[in-house]
């Protein structure tokens, strides 16, 4: 996910510091791998939710603008 999500404006510059960090983990000693992963795991978990929400949002607004079939008053 490379956009902003909107109301979360800072969410990919947090997932991109994690990488960056997850990298510089990596190449300064072996045994900091695991620290490494997990930045990295965490980055993809906070990805995944942004992405979960963006699709969240935009079913709710389709909801929104669409009134039920059959309802009094599309109610």
């Amino acid at each position: 996910m490379t956009e902003h999500l909107q109301g979360y404006p800072y969410s990919q510059d947090v997932i991109t510091r994690l990488h960056e960090r997850a990298e510089s983990y990596r190449q300064s000693s072996p045994s900091a791998a695991h620290t490494a992963d997990l930045l990295d795991e965490a980055a993809g978990c906070i990805a995944a939710l942004l992405a979960d929400l963006t699709t969240y949002r935009k079913t709710m607004d389709r909801i929104a603008e669409s009134p039920l079939d059959g309802a009094p008053g599309g109610f």
